[in-house]
């Protein structure tokens, strides 16, 4: 049994539509507001915002189905899930709308709850302990932030399991006129500078999470191929030196995956997400470095020489140290060796630029 097959009955229910992407994603809306429903779909290729703006005025027309690919299926959500999601929301009644999950090693389900057209909330689902373990640590993330005094976020409203389920509900401020920005903008900075100020710690080196990454890429370095290794391995030594020159340095908290489909505007206020892979002790500010580096390598598609070049425009314009990026590089490559096991594909394009970021930035540095 699938994650899914746990969450829905396709024995009967509502009308829905189920499409999907050349990325191997899956969505599932439904018939009735399909509009609110597609709030979940962020897209950022061409073909699917066309998608998205049709979908709502053609989805009656069988044709137009078909040229999308959507099949039509007939579900409802489990019973004991709906009637939490009720609860926690304190409603009789919801609209849901699902979206499958980006194939992945931490991949789940997220599902979209509304209400009479009116986004109320968000639920991630895994049947796997180790995501289970992400959604606890987003959980204590997001109240700990709120405690102290981070308001663009959501609510963490619920973690726990359902039957064989394990489920994270949160609040959203998000609805049908919010707008996805692509492009870093004073708002993204505040946010991170706000971020910083209300979250900055001054501790040992031995004592932040950007050390453990290290130890661990220590401990696998046997397993980078050795064209790349010496990089790493100057790397690792520059930022110890870096950081062991102080008793105490400064850090602060790191969403982790700061980036366009992670937030939204609504009345014009920055509203971030998403920080199960988030992390309390960093350098400060990279979350910076994370956005324009993804929105380069996902959405422009730039090879790391272009990508060098506008890094350098940018370090320069915001004040980022090659130490600091060296130590985003070394953070985004310890995070997706961990990820696949001590083993990260030499031939994915994100090793292959963010090993040749380090190579450039190490030389700098000498």
């Amino acid at each position: 049994m699938t994650t899914l097959d746990n969450i829905l009955d396709f024995t009967g229910g509502d009308k829905f539509y189920r499409f999907g992407n050349a990325d191997g994603k899956y969505w599932i809306v439904p018939a009735r507001g399909v509009r609110t429903a597609l709030n979940l779909y962020q897209p950022s290729g061409i073909k699917g915002k066309i998608l998205k703006a049709l979908l709502p005025c053609l989805h009656w027309f069988a044709p137009a189905r078909k040229a999308i690919k959507a099949e039509t299926v007939n579900c409802r959500l489990n019973s004991e899930l709906k009637e939490l999601l009720c609860k926690t929301f304190g409603v009789q009644d919801i609209e849901f709308s699902i979206f499958e999950g980006t194939p992945s090693a931490s991949q789940k389900i997220t599902i979209q709850i509304s209400q009479n057209d009116k986004i109320i909330g968000y639920c991630k689902i895994s049947d796997e302990k180790n995501i289970f373990e992400l959604f606890e640590k987003e959980y204590n993330n997001l109240k700990w932030l709120n405690q102290k005094g981070v308001k663009e976020i959501p609510q963490a409203l619920y973690c726990g399991k359902v039957n064989n389920l394990f489920v994270f509900i949160q609040s959203t401020q998000k609805s049908s006129n919010s707008r996805v920005p692509h492009k870093l903008t004073m708002q993204h900075v505040e946010f991170i500078n706000n971020l910083h100020q209300s979250t900055s710690i001054e501790i040992p080196f031995e004592e932040s999470k950007l050390c453990k990454e290290i130890t661990y890429l220590k401990s696998i370095i046997h397993n980078i191929q050795e064209c790349d290794r010496s990089a790493f391995e100057k790397s690792i030594e520059h930022i110890e030196k870096h950081y062991k020159k102080s008793a105490k340095n400064t850090f602060s908290f790191f969403h982790g995956d700061f980036t366009p489909w992670n937030m939204y505007l609504e009345g014009g206020e920055l509203q971030v997400f998403d920080f199960e892979f988030a992390g309390r002790t960093f350098p400060p500010r990279i979350d910076l470095l994370h956005f324009v580096m993804q929105v380069w390598i996902l959405e422009k598609k730039l090879n790391a020489d272009c990508i060098y070049s506008r890094l350098e425009l940018f370090r320069k314009q915001y004040d980022f140290s090659n130490t600091s990026i060296i130590c985003y590089l070394i953070h985004i490559l310890s995070f997706y060796f961990k990820l696949y096991k001590g083993h990260f594909d030499t031939k994915d394009n994100g090793y292959i630029i963010w090993t040749t970021l380090l190579k450039k930035y190490i030389d700098v540095i000498k």
